[in-house]
């Protein structure tokens, strides 16, 4: 599941001016360690402090819930939240059982996972695999990131990536899936933090409340306004090794905006740098010109898949894909407007693609706009 580093090496982070809220308005927040990753999340309302520990637990228990469905890496320890120090063991997951069923006989999922194969199934035909949900075997077979990382030999590689296609995936009537070839594992990882986000955002717009930003482990969504009445205001990372600070900054409503980059966990061997975005057709890690890619959307289970998506496909690919996304009839997620992308190259150049609203503000100079 996890597919970004944890909260203090996320890619966004909220920046605020610093001020006292309205006297009816108060902030409510909690953060938790949930779905391989930190998550805080902040609402501001004028409802009672039961009313606001009500929703932030509502809020809690969605991402338990979802956590149980998705989590891919069930055999490494998770953190316990009642014991910030101690390690507990992850249950088997649905993800992981149906993973083992793989090839053998098709299951009955939960609602959740059947509705995130179909989007998933989805983006992998709109980006020709650039985003992969079955890219399971390639995951764990370099490992990166967890223990007994590795860059494995050619055959290894050669061995598993027939095993890496999506259309293998087979959804069926009565939410029952289906993976045709035994070996077959499906990786969630590169989209489930954003659909985790649109779920909690929904518990808490249910509850009357508008203004709040959620942060899942550099998944941002920023709903209404912020303390001062404002938009929120959004900074970016570095996407260079090494460094943590602020590079642009932007203002962010009603949407989401997702980062991913090669510097957040990458192994080295013999002077190359291996990073964790992985072309499933070559079943190497992709090698272009890019260090992040972050992508700006109402919905932040899309800005989730484009953001690794855009990734792999380069920029000429991903202005088309962001034009077909408004230009198509999509059943499962609709696009009010178009996403808008953020490239950040190798010599600090930034190319801003997709919708021409956003604007963006330079606070490293080094960096630069195309």
């Amino acid at each position: 599941m996890l597919k970004k580093t944890i909260f203090l090496s996320a890619l966004a982070f909220c920046l605020l001016l610093a001020a006292s809220c309205k006297s009816t308005i108060k902030e409510y927040s909690n953060i938790w360690l949930v779905m391989g990753t930190v998550c805080r999340v902040r609402i501001l309302t004028d409802e009672p402090k039961k009313k606001a520990d009500e929703v932030l637990e509502k809020v809690y228990a969605e991402l338990i819930k979802l956590d149980g469905i998705f989590n891919a890496n069930t055999d490494e320890s998770s953190i316990d939240n009642n014991n910030l120090n101690g390690l507990i063991k992850t249950q088997e997951s649905e993800l992981e059982r149906l993973n083992k069923a793989a090839g053998i006989s098709p299951l009955a999922v939960s609602p959740e996972l059947y509705e995130l194969l179909q989007i998933s199934l989805m983006m992998a035909e709109l980006t020709d695999g650039a985003f992969n949900p079955a890219i399971g075997p390639l995951v764990k077979l370099w490992n990166i990131g967890f223990e007994n990382e590795t860059v494995p030999s050619q055959k290894e590689i050669d061995d598993i990536l027939p095993l890496l296609d999506y259309k293998n995936i087979e959804l069926r009537d009565e939410n029952q899936v289906f993976l045709q070839q035994k070996g077959m594992r499906l990786d969630l990882g590169g989209i489930a933090k954003g659909y985790a986000a649109d779920k909690i955002a929904k518990i808490i717009l249910d509850y009357g409340i508008k203004d709040f930003l959620i942060d899942l482990g550099g998944n941002i969504l920023a709903s209404g306004k912020n303390p001062l009445g404002k938009n929120w205001k959004i900074a970016l990372r570095s996407p260079i090794i090494g460094k943590q600070n602020p590079v642009i900054s932007l203002n962010l409503q009603d949407a989401s905006i997702v980062t991913s980059g090669n510097y957040e966990r990458f192994i080295q061997k013999d002077g190359t740098l291996y990073h964790h975005i992985f072309d499933s057709k070559t079943g190497y890690p992709v090698q272009n010109n890019l260090n992040a890619s972050s992508i700006m959307s109402k919905s932040s289970t899309l800005a989730d898949a484009l953001s690794t998506s855009s990734y792999v496909l380069g920029e000429e690919k991903t202005r088309t894909l962001l034009q077909r996304l408004v230009e198509e009839d999509f059943p499962l997620i609709g696009f009010p407007e178009m996403p808008a992308c953020f490239l950040f190259y190798k010599d600090n150049s930034i190319s801003v693609l997709g919708n021409d609203k956003a604007s963006i503000e330079i606070i490293d100079k080094d960096f630069f706009i195309k």
